[in-house]
């Protein structure tokens, strides 16, 4: 009775501490802004277009991006998804 006493309280803080502590950092949130830019400049480039060109539309993206970050607050296991993504197709696989 003891042990599955023990066992369940182990496994409640684990599920506490999964709802209460990993969420997003406003630091992540930040830094997801910035490589949404780079992945902007990037793709735009690879299209042929000036990444200039696209700076505007990305720097109004990562504004729209990073304040519905730090809002919302995704799982910081999301948000380092898309920090390690290498394009936005590797965006979208985040959200799988």
């Amino acid at each position: 009775m003891k042990s599955t006493l023990t066992l369940t309280l182990a496994v409640l803080c684990l599920c506490m501490s999964t709802l209460l502590g990993c969420t997003a950092s406003e630091e992540q949130c930040d830094a997801l802004g910035e490589h949404y830019v780079k992945l902007a400049g990037k793709e735009a480039e690879a299209k042929g277009v000036p990444a200039d060109l696209i700076k505007t539309v990305a720097e109004e993206g990562k504004t729209e991006l990073v304040g519905k970050c730090k809002t919302e607050r995704p799982l910081a296991s999301e948000v380092d998804c898309l920090l390690k993504a290498d394009s936005f197709d590797g965006f979208k696989a985040c959200e799988e």
